[in-house]
């Protein structure tokens, strides 16, 4: 899979912050990406002769089951395609690489505790959790470089640490980082390693808001797998349907995310995303997203 896994676009469910008991949000977003290059185990990029485009649309469900505990179910459905079906790579790699792909993405279902709170006195809120994210809608399509997945399920445990706070008149300030393992269900072995490799994933972002009705700030996701290298794969593997599977991938992606508020109910979340590196996978992926997000609150204050 060339085409990366989604970078998280939604408000729901971030950082360490968990939904009070009852209280549900509700996200809905696009996002476009983009890529043409392609990175080997050094950095450096090949430029392919087709660029692969991706339209995915999410619907993100969080629930909060109890004060300190947050159930969150995301289903998304990808269009991807490559800019020019006649280039190459489409005509010289075997098993139909750029054939268009209109699918069922990487299903995810995440549940989140939340250990200790800011609201308690203390410096930081911590939370950690488990996490099951499924590609088998895509498996036949795995080693397609317009597929969303690598075909199989991962399940997952992530530590997440953030901490939030007034800011200015009428403003605030929120700021998190969150860490993730993922075993990876094997879909073969190649050369003693099983494919995909296991991933660790490291993420952060911070807001800062003049106003309750504005906030923006930076984002960053580093991804790091084990496998072989792009070369490896080109050179013994390239008729396997996991050749992209079996990469030991490295990226940092940077990004921006705005929040428009209309009360405490709506958010508009607008961002983008650019890669900074990245060893055996996409080197220069962009992207831009728009979705809103509505929160349900199960026992309204006023």
């Amino acid at each position: 899979m060339l085409l990366p896994l989604l970078a998280t676009t939604a408000l729901a469910g971030t950082g360490p912050w968990t939904l009070p008991e009852g209280d549900w949000s509700l996200y809905g977003g696009a996002d476009w990406r983009h890529f043409q290059k392609v990175a080997i185990s050094n950095g450096n990029t090949a430029t392919l002769d087709t660029g692969i485009r991706a339209l995915t649309l999410e619907v993100v469900g969080s629930f909060g089951l109890l004060d300190a505990v947050e159930a969150e179910l995301t289903l998304p459905w990808v269009y991807a395609q490559v800019d020019h079906v006649s280039e190459s790579p489409c005509e010289t790699l075997p098993n139909d690489p750029c054939a268009t792909v209109s699918a069922i993405g990487l299903l995810q279902a995440k549940v989140k505790v939340r250990a200790l709170d800011e609201l308690d006195g203390l410096p930081v809120t911590l939370a950690a959790g488990t996490l099951f994210r499924s590609g088998e809608f895509t498996h036949e399509q795995r080693s397609r470089l317009t597929a969303p997945t690598e075909g199989q399920t991962d399940l997952g445990a992530f530590l997440t640490v953030g901490r939030s706070g007034g800011a200015f008149a009428n403003g605030f300030y929120s700021g998190w980082a969150q860490a993730g393992y993922f075993y990876r269900m094997p879909n073969g072995i190649v050369e003693d390693k099983k494919i995909p490799g296991n991933e660790w994933t490291s993420d952060a972002e911070f807001f800062i808001a003049p106003i309750s009705a504005f906030a923006i700030g930076p984002n960053l996701f580093i991804t790091k797998r084990t496998g072989i290298t792009l070369e490896d794969m080109n050179e013994k593997y390239i008729d396997d349907p996991d050749r992209y599977a079996m990469l030991a991938v490295f990226s940092i992606k940077y990004g921006a995310k705005i929040l428009l508020r209309s009360d405490r109910r709506w958010t508009v979340v607008l961002g983008g995303t650019g890669t900074a590196y990245a060893e055996n996978t996409a080197a220069d992926v962009y992207s831009f997203s728009v979705g809103i997000n509505y929160q349900g609150i199960a026992k309204d204050p006023s």
